[in-house]
């Protein structure tokens, strides 16, 4: 249904967001002990 299309949709959003923004914070992290 349309709803499933959301819902598949919303999923795909979240992990693809949920991966950069865990790349994001291993680099952030990476930097301060890099640099300390």
């Amino acid at each position: 249904t349309l709803y499933q299309g959301f819902y598949v949709v919303g999923i795909g959003t979240l992990l693809h967001h949920g991966i950069d923004a865990l790349i994001a914070l291993l680099v952030v992290k990476s930097l301060k002990y890099g640099f300390s």
